[in-house]
């Protein structure tokens, strides 16, 4: 276990068993003679003391000197140490969410056996389900998103000083060529087409970056909006400056949650960059001032930008929560073979914060899923 954790159970017993002694800091300072303050940063994880202190504590308190120092915690105490062991709070982005991991310890000692009990809950369904790394990641950075109403001011403002610094013209359709430029002679890429088919258990990769090489690898299929979309994503890797990042296009698998965050950060930057802010303000301007919605200036709007379709859907979620506040919003991507009656949910973004009914057996996600396929279906 780590050091920290180590600290942090030591705390809790020395605490409970003040407190089942009815002593107070000032009572116990008293009794060992050791000061309160010092005695409250043990309490709080912050010190762990010398052995002769363990002594002195051990006396006064009439408790062996080897159950003082144990890891092993008193049954309502153990949910807690379960989940220091687990390192299931080394998994969580707490920092994401603003939140310090020794105040979230410091709230779940002090309270009742009931929400200890929940924590134990927890971590058995998580073994149960198997619920992997990844899956955690990824709906850790959907509640970031949707927390955020999935718009990202500091990024936009680093798409336009990437657009200034490299005289990009954001009114005019961005293409596949000046971006490729960029990577190219200002970030040293080389760029090898339908390279990436050559190797073996590829599966649906489209691109593949070779770090040391600065190779960029790329299959012939992809079209002029996929090529455009990969390279705006590697030059937000670049311009952001970001070391921690996935390597091929779709991701493979996760190793830390900094690089779900990267990745989630390339990939806005890219959108960003592809489909301005104002650019598509303006499209939906358009739309907006119809009294009744016009099929043809919607799809003129998708036309009017180097993206496909969906990369347009996720754009929307960006500006429509903030810009038109329009905030109840989910987004639903869908993958259907043809002539198949299968539709299987590779996507979801939710900023309505209305996720139930939800359902893991009935393999069903949402009552809005079964509108959503219906609509496809017709």
């Amino acid at each position: 276990m780590e050091e920290e954790y180590i600290k942090i159970i030591f705390g809790l017993k020395l605490k409970q068993i003040r407190t089942d002694r009815n002593l107070s800091l000032f009572g116990l300072s008293k009794l060992s003679g050791l000061s309160k303050s010092y005695l409250n940063e043990i309490e709080h994880g912050k010190k762990y003391p010398k052995t002769d202190k363990i002594a002195i504590l051990s006396e006064k308190l009439d408790v062996p000197y080897d159950k003082m120092v144990s890891l092993k915690l008193d049954k309502n105490l153990a949910p807690i140490g379960d989940l220091l062991k687990s390192k299931i709070l080394k998994e969580i982005p707490l920092e994401l969410f603003g939140i310090k991991e020794s105040n979230l310890i410091d709230i779940v000692a002090n309270a009742p056996v009931k929400v200890n009990a929940f924590i134990s809950t927890i971590i058995k369904i998580a073994q149960n389900y198997n619920f992997t790394k990844e899956s955690f990641y990824l709906a850790s950075l959907r509640s970031f998103q949707e927390a955020n109403n999935n718009n990202f001011e500091n990024l936009e403002q680093r798409v336009l000083k990437f657009s200034k610094a490299y005289q990009i013209d954001m009114n005019l359709k961005i293409t596949s060529k000046e971006l490729e430029e960029i990577l190219t002679e200002e970030y040293g890429y080389v760029i090898k087409n339908n390279e990436v088919i050559k190797y073996e258990n590829i599966g649906n990769l489209r691109s593949v970056f070779v770090s040391k090489t600065k190779t960029l690898l790329l299959i012939n299929e992809i079209d002029e909006a996929q090529r455009t979309f990969i390279y705006a994503k590697e030059l937000a890797y670049n311009f952001l400056d970001i070391k921690d990042r996935l390597y091929t296009f779709p991701w493979i698998k996760f190793d830390t949650f900094d690089q779900v965050l990267n990745n989630f950060y390339a990939s806005y930057f890219a959108g960003a960059l592809i489909i301005p802010a104002t650019k598509i303000k303006n499209q939906l301007n358009l739309i907006f001032k119809k009294k009744t919605f016009d099929e043809s200036l919607f799809l003129k709007a998708i036309e009017t930008f180097n993206a496909s379709p969906e990369s347009f859907y996720q754009r929307l979620t960006n500006i429509l929560p903030k810009a038109y506040n329009i905030d109840n919003l989910f987004f639903l991507r869908f993958t259907h073979q043809s002539k198949s009656d299968k539709f299987h949910l590779t996507k979801e973004l939710h900023l309505s914060h209305q996720h139930s009914p939800h359902a893991n057996e009935a393999n069903e996600h949402y009552c809005r899923r079964w509108v959503s396929l219906d609509v496809l279906k017709k």
